[in-house]
């Protein structure tokens, strides 16, 4: 349970050379030294768009370059969701407008979008992703790409690629044999079931 390790307590003000914007929120509490993302905003269990990436590559960039000039002192990050969820992954609709483009610019347009979110590997602290609700697709993904992950017990995480008819994007299937082994990461890829929190 992520309350368990008190990592949703972490709500002092940050620092203003970190300014919040409107999808993606930085607050660090001083005495405790830990930083805390909080990503989403109004939308229904945060769909990861390019414009939530480009605001979280600017607050990892931000963080990093405050961290170096020391002016937050931060020794580790919590990485959330907002509104009880991390999220349920991409932007289905934007992933089916991109099939009326070429093959070769989509390849440019997926690449992008996956290197705005796993730029939470280029965080000079170490990363926890305290995981509510869900974390599904890409953000299962980059779930697996932070150092640590905290789920609550009812809480549901899963690598649905197979069932949407395309391969595993986001470097889940980089990721996740490092965590769990070949044999079981191949089993969760290939049948895209869902995981819940005591399980995993």
């Amino acid at each position: 349970n992520p309350t368990a390790f008190g990592i949703r307590q972490h709500r002092q003000a940050s620092s203003l050379t970190i300014p919040s914007q409107e999808l993606v929120q930085f607050h660090h509490d001083e005495r405790t030294k830990v930083g805390t993302i909080t990503l989403g905003g109004k939308a229904k269990m945060n769909p990861f768009t390019m414009e939530l990436g480009y605001q979280f590559k600017s607050t990892v960039k931000s963080i990093n370059k405050a961290i170096a000039n020391q002016k937050i002192d931060v020794n580790a990050i919590v990485l959330q969701g907002a509104n009880g969820c991390f999220s349920a992954g991409g932007d289905i609709q934007w992933l089916k407008d991109l099939r009326h483009n070429p093959v070769h610019i989509n390849a440019d347009k997926m690449m992008e979008f996956f290197h705005t979110f796993l730029c939470v590997r280029k965080l000079t602290v170490p990363v926890i992703a305290s995981i509510e609700g869900y974390a599904v697709g890409a953000a299962a993904c980059v779930a697996c790409a932070c150092d640590i992950r905290v789920m609550e017990k009812h809480a549901k995480m899963g690598f649905n690629f197979t069932k949407l008819g395309f391969s595993g994007g986001m470097g889940g299937s980089h990721f996740l044999p490092m965590l769990v082994g070949e044999g079981k990461a191949a089993e969760i890829l290939l049948t895209g079931k869902m995981i819940a929190g005591e399980e995993a």
